[in-house]
């Protein structure tokens, strides 16, 4: 103790402590790169022919699998652009590693992870419920487009040259599933009529708020009310069939009057054809003919107000593109898409991710659980 004298004017020289407090300090510890050399026997035969011991590491120097899963980690789970992976390996480890050697790790865990893919595509068509979406994704200057299928505990992503049904199908998931998938109303889904379709109201609410809000429509902002109402009826478990009869009925007959009194084309002109339907019109009808599709999230508990699940797993493609930048390749894009659901899907099941890409580097990738 630094202190000898008390503020009275005793000393505190030979007075034993009347108890001691314990302070934990958690630091790193130094980072040491290690460094271990194989020797492969060469044996000469009195033929003159040399026989070499086989041995798994091909090269006469190369990275261990520990520094290329966490080159993986860095580059398609916190999706650092290369230069910053390189500069990071600099600073910690002292290592110069290329390009070549960032994506050497991710192209062993892409061929690692056929199989492991194909477990999550068949997980998802068993699965009672989905949820899907897609977003642009650019790749070799051109844009593609990301789709994702997910639940609770798997994730799916894909990348094809089109946003529609050939690259919905390119997934395949949907031609084939006959539960329940959660969409925000991409006319292409609609194709599938062997599932069940909800319609997410999260973005149902976005069109009726620029109804309300921007062409002053009253009957919009009405609906608005009764769709939350409903959100924070499910949310306290208070859903009772005289309040889905009741909700149902309401937005029944503020669609009907809506529909009655709003103008049925665009007020536009045309030279030859029929007119378009007005937006306000386009979105009525869907009230009017997908009311079931819109309230089935009061009648089953497995389905969700809203698409959110399917939002938060393809925002990983969006944040990799303003983190990184476009994909070089569609082979590079691919290989993301691959190792992202596998890595989506350990999250899920509260895998530690460093952990599982090291495993799908040896070539023993994680079992899932259903």
């Amino acid at each position: 103790m630094k202190k000898q004298k008390c503020e009275c004017g005793h000393s505190l020289q030979h007075i034993k402590a009347a108890r001691e407090e314990k302070r934990q300090v958690i630091d790193i510890a130094d980072v040491l790169v290690k460094v271990v050399e194989y020797l492969v026997e060469v044996k000469k035969c009195k033929c003159g022919k040399e026989h070499k011991a086989t041995c798994e590491f091909e090269g006469r120097v190369q990275y261990g699998k520990k520094i290329k899963s966490l080159l993986t980690y860095l580059n398609v789970y916190q999706m650092l652009p290369n230069a910053r992976i390189q500069e990071l390996c600099r600073d910690l480890f002292g290592l110069s590693v290329g390009d070549g050697t960032i994506q050497s790790g991710s192209a062993i865990c892409y061929n690692n992870l056929q199989e492991t893919e194909e477990d999550i595509k068949q997980a998802l068509i068993a699965s009672p419920v989905i949820h899907v979406d897609e977003t642009g994704m650019r790749c070799n200057g051109t844009t593609q487009w990301a789709h994702s299928c997910s639940n609770e505990k798997y994730t799916l992503y894909g990348i094809h040259q089109k946003r529609g049904n050939e690259g919905i199908d390119a997934m395949g998931i949907m031609q084939f599933y006959s539960g329940t998938c959660v969409h925000d109303r991409w006319a292409s889904y609609d194709k599938y009529s062997n599932c069940v379709h909800a319609l997410c109201n999260a973005h149902l609410l976005r069109d009726l708020k620029f109804m309300y809000e921007e062409e002053g429509k009253k009957w919009a902002g009405r609906l608005i009310e009764l769709l939350q109402k409903a959100n924070e009826r499910k949310k306290e478990a208070r859903i009772s069939n005289h309040f889905s009869t009741r909700l149902r009925n309401q937005i029944s007959g503020i669609v009907s009057r809506a529909l009655r009194n709003e103008p049925k084309e665009k007020n536009v002109e045309r030279k030859r054809g029929r007119r378009p339907k007005s937006k306000p019109i386009r979105l009525l009808e869907v009230f009017k003919n997908r009311l079931d599709d819109i309230l089935l999230f009061l009648t089953r508990d497995d389905i969700p107000f809203d698409n959110n699940l399917a939002e938060r797993d393809i925002r990983m493609v969006k944040l990799k593109q303003k983190i990184s930048g476009c994909f070089r390749t569609e082979k590079g894009a691919q290989l993301f898409c691959r190792i992202r659901s596998y890595i989506s899907t350990s999250r899920k099941q509260n895998q530690n991710i460093w952990n599982a890409l090291t495993q799908a580097l040896e070539g023993k990738p994680i079992k899932f659980a259903c």
